[in-house]
């Protein structure tokens, strides 16, 4: 059908937009113009919320970035490594877009990103870690 055609190609764009987008904004806290981003000890407004889990994100991605420079000096191909794991990253992204689409108007779609983000992050370093 029409219809479904133009729904499925509208829903891929938006996949793909959040895909590109998100990144972006978790980028800018990033920024000199931010205060200093901090997580409380019992987060309680959705700030401090998305604020945590923007540090557990970064904190995992660091964590990533060291174990891939070690594993990638143990690969033959280091090029390949670095592919394969570029690919799993826009695959990452992609699943969290999905699994956080219920939450697409509402103020906690962003944590629940993120923390989708984290655990599959973690769960990669973890099998990078065991060498898988």
């Amino acid at each position: 059908r029409e219809d479904g055609s133009v729904n499925s190609r509208c829903s891929w764009y938006l996949t793909l937009a959040a895909i590109l987008c998100v990144p972006a904004v978790l980028h800018a806290q990033d920024s000199d113009d931010v205060a200093e981003v901090t997580c409380p000890e019992i987060p309680m407004t959705t700030p401090e919320m998305r604020d945590c889990a923007w540090l557990d994100l970064q904190a995992a991605e660091d964590e990533l970035r060291l174990v891939s420079d070690s594993v990638r000096g143990t690969r033959p191909v280091a090029e390949r490594f670095d592919s394969l794991q570029a690919l799993w990253i826009v695959q990452r992204d992609s699943t969290c877009v999905e699994e956080t689409e219920e939450w697409t108007n509402g103020t906690g779609r962003p944590q629940m990103e993120m923390s989708c983000r984290t655990r599959l992050t973690e769960e990669y370093v973890a099998r990078l870690r065991a060498g898988h």
